[in-house]
């Protein structure tokens, strides 16, 4: 664990702040902003879920038009991101989308152009990868094991060559759902995995019926060989990254829903966390990958901020701040700093309850992760965010 861990992250997403960010000018003012609020760190996002960058590649497409907006072919954010962090005394740290490559409504990124890079997905009948359906995201995502690998390994490694960024942040690292991959690629590597001659595909891991799923012989063992996959390329990615800037802090994105996280394909908790879920099988604890990471930004992505205020609405206790923060943190046993994260549009008109929420996850873990600059901005919270930082 090197440098300085943050302690109050603000997050920018490319497409959300594509206007804002979009010039030196529009830099500068946010971070200068940004470091009066109390803000130490920014995350900025150079390779959203499209695929598209907003830093000087010579592998990735560029990001094009965002919502009838141009973005300025020659603007380096990243660098200028780097640069205006130094003079305003922010850390930056740049956010890539890993296994999305391409975004579903622009039918645009890489993974449109590499139809062999995409994910095979087992879905119930009638529903199909280019639905908006319960079981698909707006990106596009590619198999974890597939050509589009070493693909992901060289954009980490370009910008991590390029940039003297202070941080790198890794956000969709995962599969899309419980649903992919069921390409023939995979079968024949969970096959070798198990040591099994003969497997029913895919109805070995499981089946569809009018009540969900049916789980197979191999369910739970599907369930681990995915998580191996996907701390396998976290161990690579890490590894890459303190071999060439050693100083670089390495974060993750993940939701704090440990307990279904595992639809992702993603265990994030440390692996000596013996969590116990049915689904689990006896070794499953070894596939997580807290101890790789010097920080991972849990995804609080609720309303209700206490326990008892989401029991008062009729939720379930998980559905609050403080329980997200609290499985975070058990999950994780220490294995790296946790972030309570925050999605801001959850608070809308409600200041209230948005410091609430900030407190919450301050003092339950590490710091806080905000969610989206956008929304600041939007709200005008940079005065209250001085108040509630400070």
């Amino acid at each position: 664990m090197l440098g300085q861990h943050p302690s109050s992250i603000l997050w920018c997403d490319a497409e959300a702040n594509c206007r804002t960010l979009s010039s030196r000018e529009g830099v500068r003012s946010v971070l200068s902003k940004a470091k009066e609020a109390g803000i130490d760190t920014v995350v900025v996002d150079v390779k959203p879920l499209s695929g598209e960058v907003l830093y000087m590649s010579t592998r990735a497409p560029r990001l094009g038009k965002v919502k009838g907006f141009e973005y300025p072919a020659d603007f380096d954010l990243l660098q200028a991101m780097i640069q205006e962090g130094r003079a305003t005394g922010i850390s930056i740290h740049a956010n890539l989308n890993i296994f999305s490559e391409g975004h579903r409504h622009w039918k645009r990124g890489p993974a449109y152009l590499h139809p062999e890079w995409q994910v095979i997905s087992y879905e119930p009948r009638g529903l199909t990868l280019a639905q908006d359906s319960i079981y698909s995201t707006f990106g596009l995502f590619v198999n974890p094991i597939g050509p589009a690998r070493e693909y992901e390994l060289a954009i980490i490694s370009e910008v991590i060559s390029h940039y003297d960024v202070e941080g790198i942040v890794f956000d969709r690292m995962r599969y899309p759902n419980l649903y992919a991959d069921f390409s023939e690629e995979t079968r024949i590597a969970f096959q070798e995995w198990l040591g099994c001659t003969r497997i029913n595909w895919p109805y070995d891991v499981f089946r569809h019926s009018d009540d969900g799923i049916k789980e197979g012989r191999f369910y739970k063992e599907y369930l681990e060989w995915r998580a191996w996959q996907i701390k396998n390329f976290a161990t690579e990615a890490c590894g890459l990254v303190r071999s060439i800037r050693p100083n670089t802090q390495v974060g993750v994105y993940v939701g704090s829903w440990y307990d279904t996280y595992y639809n992702e394909g993603v265990n994030w908790g440390s692996s000596t966390y013996h969590a116990g879920y049915p689904w689990m099988t006896p070794s499953y604890n070894e596939t997580g990958y807290a101890e790789l990471f010097d920080y991972i930004c849990a995804g609080c992505y609720y309303p209700y901020v206490r326990i008892e205020d989401a029991c008062a609405a009729g939720k379930s206790p998980g559905h609050s701040v403080e329980a997200g923060c609290d499985m975070s943190m058990n999950a994780v046993r220490h294995a790296s700093k946790v972030y309570g994260s925050l999605y801001l549009l959850d608070y809308k008109d409600d200041a209230v309850r948005f410091a609430q929420a900030v407190d919450m996850a301050r003092s339950k873990t590490d710091g806080v992760m905000l969610f989206d600059l956008v929304y600041v901005e939007m709200y005008d919270w940079w005065s209250l965010l001085k108040t509630i930082l400070r």
